[in-house]
């Protein structure tokens, strides 16, 4: 406004054209002034729009670090369950083994228990036949000497 009144007064001394002139730059710079408050407005909306933007994307960032360290932490949880598993296996593989060689072995024992009780049981029968047969022996020789003892109380009657 200060700038039209002193051009005003400035189109007062001078030709109706030169007035005319300085009219039209009056109301260019002015036109002006205005786009450039217009421009400087539409930039700070931009800013803010760009600001608002960064704080989305850093947040979103942060999120997919989140997520990325969640990643890591259970693909080094899954690394270390398939390194138990792996070893568990192993594990149960050789108590397998060693479960069947147990078997093995008991299947063993088993027979020589039953090889001892079949050779027990012969020499037992063989030792009571033994018995039986001295016995028999003894029973004879016995027989035998009373009756050598009856015929010597007949004779010496």
């Amino acid at each position: 406004s200060s700038s039209s009144s002193s051009s005003s007064s400035t189109s007062a001394s001078v030709s109706p054209r030169k007035a005319s002139a300085l009219d039209s730059l009056e109301s260019a710079t002015a036109s002006s002034h205005s786009s450039t408050a217009d421009e400087v407005a539409e930039l700070q909306k931009k800013l803010l729009d760009q600001e608002k933007t960064n704080r989305k994307l850093e947040r979103e960032l942060r999120r997919t670090k989140r997520h990325l360290e969640e990643s890591q932490d259970d693909l080094q949880a899954k690394e270390e369950l398939q390194k138990t598993t792996r070893m568990f296996d192993r594990q149960l593989k050789l108590l397998k083994t060693n479960l069947q060689e147990a078997g093995e072995q008991i299947v063993l024992l088993q027979q020589q228990r039953d090889n001892l009780q079949t050779t027990m049981r012969s020499d037992m029968e063989e030792m009571q036949q033994r018995h039986l047969n001295e016995k028999m022996k003894l029973e004879r020789k016995v027989q035998l000497q009373d009756q050598e003892l009856q015929q010597e109380k007949e004779e010496l009657r």
